[in-house]
C-alpha cells in the first residue's frame, strides 16, 4: 500500500476549512453552530485525525473508523450552514457547505490514489443514479414561479458521498478483522450518543439525540445496538464485558426515547441473532439477563405511568376518529396522513419527483398545512416522492444486491466465526431497513453513511480467503 509522504492536501483542507467556516460566520446571517457534546467530541477527533495524517500516520483504515466515530457529532454540529431555497412558515432551511467526513474522505482516497477502481454491478448502479439526479436537479433548479430551489442539492450531495465511500472501499482489504474493528468503534459511537442524549434530555419526557430527533436517533441506536449485542455473542474475550455494557447503555436509552418501532425492530433483531448465529448461548444470556434486569429497574425508576401506556399502546382508535394535530400527535393515525399526502407526491411527480429536500416546501399544496418542520415518516415513500420511479428503483436494486450478495457470502464462507461476523451485520441493516417504513432517516445523511459502509464492506468482501489464525484463540 502506498502512502504519500507529502501532507500538502491535508493541510490545504485544513486551512480551507477554517477559512471557510469563519467566511461564513462572517458574511451569513443563516450560519446554525449546535454547541453540545457530540458535535464536540466529533470535531476534537477531526482535528486529531487531520493531525495523524499530516505527520503521515500509516494504518489509514483506522482513520477512517474514527472518521465513522465522528459522524454522529460533525455532519450537522458545529459546521458552516447556508440559506437553500425560498423562506417559507418555519423560516428558511440551511443545510452544510461541507461536511468534516467529506473533507476526510478526498483525504484517504488521496492515499490510495494508485489503487484501481473495481467496476463491479454496485458501481455501475452508483453512477446512474448520480447522473440522474444531477440532470433532475439541473432542469428542476428554478420552479414554476422562477424561484430558486438550492435545496435540490441535497441530493446530488448525497449520491456525492455514496460514490466516494465506494471508492474508499475497494481500496482498502476487507476481511473478518476489518469488521471486528469496526465494532469497537460502533459500540464507542453508541456511548458518545448515549452520553450526548443523556445531557440533551435533562428535563424532557423523551429522550432525544441532537439534531437526529427522537424517532430516527431511536431507530439509529438499533441499528447500533444490534451490532453490540452480536459481538456480545460471538465474542470470547475480554472485549465482552465492553459489548455487554454498550448494549445494556444502548437498551435503556431506546427505551427513554419511548420509539415503539425502535422497541419492536431491537426485539426482532435480538430474535434473530438468537436463532442464526452459531454460538454457545448459556453465559452469555445469563450475563444478558441480569443486564436486562438492571435495564427494567432503571426503566421503572425513570419512566412514569403515562410514558409506559405509550410505549405499550401502538395504535390509539380516537385518532381515526377526530382531527389529528401534526404537531404534537405521534401515532400510526398521523402517519396514515402523512403517507397519504406523500403517495399523492409521487403519483403528481411519479418520474422525476418533487426534488430532494422539497417535501417541506410542497405538503402545503397536499394538505399538511402546519407551521412545523414535519417529514413523510417513511423512507421509501419519502425517496419515492423526493428523487422519483426510476432512482427509487435503481437505489432499492442497490440495496437488495448488497444484501444479497451478503447472503451468497455467508454461504459460501467456510469459517464458522467469520459467518457470525457478517450475519451480526446483515442482521442490523435489516432491521434498521425496517424501522424506516415508519420514519425518515433518509434526511440524515450521516446514518446513511453507516449503512452505506455496512453494505458495501459486506458486498465487497471475499469468502474463504486466508485471513489467519482464529478469533478465539
Amino acid at each position: 500500500m502506498k502512502v504519500e509522504n507529502k501532507p500538502y492536501l491535508p493541510i490545504i483542507i485544513l486551512i480551507i476549512c477554517i477559512f471557510c467556516s469563519v467566511f461564513s460566520i462572517y458574511i451569513s446571517n443563516a450560519i446554525v453552530i449546535n454547541i453540545n457534546f457530540s458535535g464536540i467530541v466529533g470535531f476534537s477527533l477531526f482535528f486529531l485525525i487531520m493531525i495523524l495524517i499530516i505527520f503521515n500516520y500509516k494504518n489509514d483504515i483506522y482513520l477512517y473508523y474514527l472518521s465513522l466515530l465522528c459522524l454522529p457529532g460533525i455532519f450537522d454540529d458545529l459546521m458552516p450552514q447556508v440559506k437553500i431555497g425560498y423562506e417559507y412558515e418555519a423560516g428558511f432551511t440551511t443545510f452544510p457547505i461541507f461536511s468534516l467526513f467529506d473533507l476526510l474522505l478526498i483525504i484517504l482516497i488521496y492515499k490510495y490514489k494508485n489503487r484501481e477502481i473495481r467496476k463491479n454491478i454496485i458501481w455501475i448502479l452508483i453512477i446512474m443514479i448520480l447522473i440522474l439526479d444531477v440532470i433532475n436537479f439541473t432542469f428542476s433548479i428554478f420552479n414554476y414561479r422562477g424561484e430558486y430551489l438550492g435545496v435540490l442539492f441535497r441530493g446530488t450531495l448525497l449520491f456525492v458521498r455514496l460514490s466516494l465511500i465506494y471508492i474508499l472501499l475497494v481500496s482498502i482489504k476487507i476481511d473478518k478483522y476489518y469488521f471486528m474493528n469496526l465494532s469497537v468503534y460502533v459500540s464507542m459511537s453508541i456511548l458518545i450518543l448515549s452520553l450526548g442524549s443523556f445531557f440533551l434530555s435533562i428535563g424532557k419526557e423523551r429522550f432525544v439525540g441532537g439534531y437526529y430527533g427522537m424517532n430516527i436517533f431511536a431507530n439509529f441506536l438499533v441499528m447500533l445496538t444490534l451490532i453490540s449485542f452480536g459481538f456480545f455473542l460471538i465474542y470470547k474475550t475480554k472485549l465482552n464485558v465492553f459489548y455487554l455494557i454498550t448494549t445494556i447503555i444502548g437498551l435503556i436509552i431506546i427505551l427513554l426515547t419511548q420509539t415503539r418501532m425502535a422497541l419492536l425492530s431491537l426485539l426482532f433483531g435480538f430474535l434473530l441473532m438468537i436463532l442464526l448465529l452459531n454460538v454457545n448461548y448459556r453465559k452469555k444470556l445469563s450475563l444478558l439477563l441480569l443486564g436486562s434486569l438492571s435495564l427494567v429497574i432503571i426503566s421503572i425508576y425513570l419512566l412514569n405511568t403515562s410514558q409506559f401506556t405509550r410505549l405499550l399502546v401502538l395504535i390509539s382508535p380516537i385518532d381515526y376518529l377526530q382531527n389529528v394535530d401534526l404537531s404534537t400527535n405521534t401515532t400510526l393515525g398521523t402517519r396514515l396522513l402523512l403517507w397519504e399526502a406523500t403517495l399523492q407526491m409521487v403519483k403528481d411527480n411519479l418520474f422525476f419527483g418533487i426534488g430532494a429536500g422539497m417535501w417541506n416546501f410542497v405538503r402545503y399544496e397536499y394538505g399538511v398545512s402546519f407551521p412545523v418542520l414535519l417529514d413523510s415518516h417513511n423512507s421509501y415513500l419519502g425517496i419515492m416522492s423526493e428523487y422519483g420511479i426510476i432512482i427509487f428503483i435503481l437505489y432499492m436494486f442497490f440495496i437488495i444486491l448488497c444484501i444479497y450478495k451478503s447472503i451468497q457470502n455467508i454461504k459460501k464462507e467456510s469459517e464458522v466465526q467469520t459467518k457470525n461476523v457478517q450475519k451480526v451485520y446483515l442482521i442490523a441493516v435489516i432491521c434498521w431497513l425496517l424501522t424506516e417504513l415508519s420514519n425518515a432517516g433518509i434526511y440524515k445523511v450521516s446514518i446513511h453513511i453507516f449503512v452505506w459502509t455496512i453494505l458495501l464492506s459486506l458486498y465487497l468482501f471475499k469468502p474463504n480467503r486466508d485471513i489467519g489464525e482464529n478469533i478465539e484463540k
